[in-house]
């Protein structure tokens, strides 16, 4: 694996010959605060513990002009809650490493703020006792036009 920085705007990451740019995105200390009275338009964070498949959800929803935000671990995520970040959409996995799963990232997301756009991305079966309410369940593999899909329209209806 070879990464190089490309004038400084993000990183350019070859793998087993495979080129992949991740380019610079959404500063999570730039970003708006719970509450704040004009949050960024399409901000989103992905929780997903497999660095690859995050990396490739982050880039469709970045070139879909969302402006993303990752986390590896639940914990992760729930930093940024703690710190009073505001998103419109969260994707997370349901199995994650450590005590804090998607299912609580996504229980502690909504209840913090209840028109956030849920959509868990796992290859673990969906359980409808913890899924959030008005929330949508994509199997792993996820396809991304799906995602994108989804997401768009969740977050149209949610924006207006």
């Amino acid at each position: 694996m070879a990464l190089q920085l490309p004038d400084g705007n993000g990183t350019l990451a070859t793998l087993n010959g495979l080129e992949r740019s991740c380019w610079k995105r959404y500063s999570v200390e730039e970003g708006p605060k719970l509450g704040s009275a004009t949050p960024a338009p399409r901000s989103a964070l992905v929780v997903e513990d497999e660095w690859l498949v995050r990396m490739e959800l982050a880039d469709a929803l970045t070139d879909a002009g969302w402006n993303v935000v990752e986390a590896p671990t639940g914990e992760a995520a729930l930093e940024y809650l703690g710190q009073g970040r505001q998103f419109h959409l969260l994707v997370t996995d349901i199995r994650l490493p450590g005590p804090v799963d998607g299912w609580t990232v996504a229980e502690r997301y909504r209840a913090a703020d209840p028109h956030i756009v849920v959509i868990y991305c796992s290859g673990n079966p969906i359980n409808n006792e913890r899924q959030v309410e008005n929330s949508t369940f994509l199997p792993k593999p996820c396809r991304i036009d799906v995602l994108l899909d989804v997401s768009n329209r969740a977050s149209g209806d949610s924006l207006n």
